[in-house]
């Protein structure tokens, strides 16, 4: 069974939407993302074309790192394009991590509006630098957003979801879970979940987003953002290149973050900074 009814997705987006115009849903492909990148290098258009594989064998993280899909229909593998000069593909990245941080929560807590993020996703959902999505301290959710040479201007967010299954433990060496055991209570009890209403809600949350940072400034996205790494890494954070280690200070799409000493703190664009991790917490 498929994890998305396209035509009920379909009646369920705004008729004035810029994401998602023209919904791609496939039966089985290797990855999303390079897909995407053939279509581009072939000359067609991706702007607002989304991407949604039934089953994807051949996923693709950070650094070229596979990315596990799960059994077929189990777990969202998808791709969006949209070409937006006025928007960075870090950022775009990032508003899509918070809309699906907030789709998330609606779905563990109950919560609906946007506005109260900060309040019910506190002591569950976090950001961890720099593209995945945590829930109780798990991995759900890994992101990434590029903008091929030939693309022109055209940027594709790539966005797995563990939603019914995680993978194994020889798999990830690394804590996982999906959405549906931690909805269920973090145990083995799971809830069931409606794929469709869950990627009407992703898409529906980063279109106000979007329009949101064009419009109005990114001044929103940035504390949501902070919000959402700080409750990943409350006791502060340590480059691990340099060394670097202090609580998170602040974040700015065009400084970067900032972190460490308040009144000499450490600030870099987000692709000057290798990577980070939380510091535990004696460590303050």
């Amino acid at each position: 069974m498929a994890i998305v009814d396209r035509q009920r997705l379909l009646r369920r987006l705004a008729a004035s939407r810029r994401l998602a115009l023209d919904v791609q849903c496939l039966d089985r492909c290797d990855s999303t993302n390079d897909l995407a990148r053939q279509r581009l290098s072939a000359g067609e258009s991706m702007d607002g074309v989304l991407l949604l594989a039934h089953e994807q064998s051949g996923g693709r993280g950070r650094s070229a790192r596979d990315w596990w899909s799960g059994p077929a229909g189990s777990n969202f593998a998808l791709t969006l394009g949209l070409r937006e000069p006025q928007l960075p593909p870090e950022v775009f990245g990032l508003l899509g991590a918070v809309a699906l941080a907030e789709s998330c929560t609606h779905v563990l807590d109950g919560g609906s509006a946007f506005a109260t993020i900060a309040k019910s996703a506190k002591a569950r959902v976090a950001l961890k630098w720099p593209n995945d999505l945590l829930i109780d301290g798990a991995k759900i959710s890994g992101f990434l957003c590029e903008l091929p040479a030939d693309a022109e201007e055209t940027m594709l967010l790539g966005l797995g979801v563990n939603f019914h299954t995680s993978p194994p433990a020889d798999v990830a060496k690394y804590p996982t879970t999906s959405l549906a055991a931690a909805a269920g209570g973090g145990g083995s009890t799971e809830v069931s979940l409606d794929g469709t209403d869950f990627l009407s809600s992703w898409l529906w949350k980063l279109e106000h987003g979007l329009r949101r940072y064009l419009l109005a400034g990114p001044e929103d996205f940035e504390r949501e953002f902070l919000h959402l790494l700080r409750s990943w890494a409350p006791n502060g954070v340590r480059e691990t290149r340099g060394g670097v280690e202090g609580p998170l200070l602040d974040f700015s799409v065009t400084r970067g973050l900032s972190w460490g000493d308040q009144e000499d703190p450490t600030t870099k664009p987000m692709g000057w900074i290798s990577s980070l991790e939380a510091l535990p917490p004696h460590a303050r």
